[in-house]
């Protein structure tokens, strides 16, 4: 989890987290642009103090649907992601509202997508004894059968 620079609401994610808000916005940057090629109407929501604190990154809309999505620039080249596990992680954070997770990886244009609800109750049947804030998971898991991978 990363730590505020200040506690100062800002405009982007890299004056709010230095390096890593830049790596961020980096990811939903590219997430944007793959969905917007793909004929959703993509609203970035990095300057929207509101829909930040609720854990939405983008909001998706197609014909007569709405996703909310919460960018994550954390997947790995050998297709690894991170999942923060503990109450005050994006994954079980009470206040976050997002339906949708979605670990990116611009270099090797590769996007992991999976509901955030089916996400925690994978968690809570798996690694309900689990003591550590973050969990590595790995596309070849057999488990993760719930997962959407791109490859664009």
């Amino acid at each position: 989890m990363s730590k505020r620079l200040t506690k100062k609401w800002t405009k982007t994610t890299e004056q709010a987290f230095g390096a890593t808000g830049r790596k961020g916005a980096i990811g939903e940057k590219f997430f944007a642009e793959i969905y917007t090629q793909r004929g959703y109407e993509v609203i970035v929501t990095e300057s929207d103090r509101k829909m930040q604190l609720k854990g939405i990154d983008i909001i998706l809309k197609k014909d007569d649907a709405s996703y909310t999505i919460d960018i994550k620039n954390n997947l790995k080249k050998d297709n690894s992601f991170c999942v923060e596990i503990n109450s005050e992680g994006w994954l079980f954070n009470t206040k976050y509202l997002n339906e949708y997770v979605s670990h990116v990886n611009p270099e090797t244009r590769t996007i992991a997508t999976y509901k955030r609800d089916t996400m925690k109750d994978f968690i809570d049947n798996h690694f309900w004894d689990f003591r550590e804030d973050v969990i590595s998971l790995h596309k070849d898991d057999p488990r993760l059968t719930f997962i959407k991978w791109q490859f664009v």
